[in-house]
Formats: C-alpha cells, sequence, structure tokens
C-alpha cells in the first residue's frame, strides 16, 4: 500500500493460487505470478517493480540463469529462505540446460485483464472506449438489495415460533388436544433500495458512468431512482422500459 498499489484479500488470494498451480522455479516466473495478480492498472508497473527489485533482486533474464554446464542452476531457492515447489538443478551433462532451452509452462500474463483494470479506475479517468466497455458490462448486472422479514409468514417444521392460531385450529380434529404444535418463520422480503443521484455541473466527468449505475439499479425490484440538481427528477419509470 505504501507504493499506492491497493493489495486487499482477494488480489492476495489469486497471487497464493497462482503460486500453488504454477509452482514458479525463477525469480522471472514469480514476477510473472505476482504481476498477473497483483496489478490492476498499467501504471502500478513501474512501483511493482521498484519493490520486486528491493525484496527478490529483480527478476533476472533466462539466459543469465542457464549457467554452465555441471553448475546448479539459479532459482528462487538461490534469492530466497525456503525451498519452492518445482525447483529444479542442472545436471552435469547439460540436460539441465535443454530443459531450460524449452520452457515447459504456458506464456503467462504480464497484466492483469482490462476488466480488472477498470475496476481500479476514478469513473472521471476513463476514455471513451473504457466507458463503452464499462457500460457493456453494467448492462449484464441488477442489483440485488438484503431481504428484511416481513409481516407475513409461512408454516415451517422446525420454525422458531408457534403458529397458535393454526395450532388450535388443527386441534379441532383431536377434540380439542394440540398433539402437535403448528410453526412459522417470517416471509423475507426484499428491502426498498432509493438511489439519489447528485447530476449538476461539478459532476458531469462521473455523468455517463453513474447513469449506467442508475440503470442497473432501477432493474432491482422495489428500486426507486432519482436525480437532482435544482429538482428532484424520478427516473425509475424511464429506466426500466
Amino acid at each position: 500500500h505504501g507504493t499506492g498499489i491497493a493489495v486487499g484479500p482477494d488480489r492476495t488470494r489469486s497471487f497464493a493460487r497462482a503460486l500453488t498451480l504454477l509452482a514458479p522455479s525463477t525469480t522471472r516466473e514469480l514476477r510473472h505470478c505476482a504481476l498477473a495478480t497483483l496489478v490492476s492498472d498499467p501504471e502500478q508497473i513501474e512501483p511493482f517493480d521498484a519493490v520486486f527489485r528491493e525484496v527478490f533482486g529483480g527478476p533476472v533474464d533466462r539466459e543469465t540463469q542457464r549457467g554452465q554446464p555441471g553448475d546448479p542452476a539459479r532459482s528462487l531457492r538461490d534469492t530466497v529462505p525456503g525451498r519452492v515447489p518445482g525447483t529444479r538443478k542442472a545436471t552435469g551433462d547439460g540436460r539441465g540446460r535443454e530443459a531450460d532451452a524449452q520452457p515447459r509452462e504456458a506464456p503467462v500474463p504480464l497484466a492483469a485483464s482490462p476488466l480488472d483494470r477498470l475496476a481500479g479506475r476514478d469513473f472521471a479517468e476513463l476514455t471513451a472506449e473504457e466507458l463503452a466497455r464499462l457500460s457493456e458490462v453494467m448492462r449484464t448486472m441488477v442489483l440485488r438489495t438484503p431481504t428484511r422479514p416481513s409481516r407475513r409468514r409461512r408454516t415451517a417444521h422446525h420454525g422458531a415460533r408457534i403458529d397458535v392460531r393454526r395450532t388450535l385450529s388443527v386441534s379441532r380434529r383431536t377434540g380439542g388436544y394440540p398433539l402437535r404444535l403448528r410453526r412459522f418463520v417470517p416471509r423475507a422480503r426484499p428491502r426498498d433500495l432509493i438511489v439519489l443521484c447528485d447530476i449538476s455541473g461539478s459532476m458531469e466527468p462521473y455523468a455517463r458512468a453513474m447513469l449506467q449505475l442508475l440503470y442497473c439499479a432501477a432493474r432491482a425490484t422495489h428500486a426507486e431512482v432519482f436525480t437532482f440538481a435544482t429538482r428532484l427528477t424520478r427516473l425509475t419509470p424511464v429506466l426500466r422500459r
């Protein structure tokens, strides 16, 4: 975080999974794993490389890692304490050099996907092409609001509350003796969603992206969407067409 790269739990989990699946054996391979999972914007690559060089000594070119026949191949085992799965040594007959000459792993992406990069960008900084891409993605989204218990209820064998009225009604079949308790649970219903969007002049850079968000919100159940500048305008019927 100190270098301007936000690395949260999700990205950390993705990096750990990449290490498990790819088992990098060189600092170059390790950099590829970290770059593909921890970096979300091209502007973050330079500070990322600075931190990587400080910790691991920088990515080493594959040509410099081959060494001479009979010498151990340079790997993460030489730069990072502890063994990294997949680390191998070159043998005296030169088979290690031949193995390095034909990489066994598929190319690793050097950056996150375009969608991942958009996730960390400010709406005001997006280009027209990026806004169009964002709109395409957001058209497939529907906001789902949390649920809340309603006054209506439904019968449940293991409900926490006893339905006294139904229990007494059924007991008439057994001479008025409530041999079996009837229980219920409250029905769940989506919470109401009310969205207010400022479309005044100062918000112009965000207007297009925010209107797309309003479109997603209007498609949710029990949702109302309003915009305001000098007056309040209800947009729910228009956005639901």
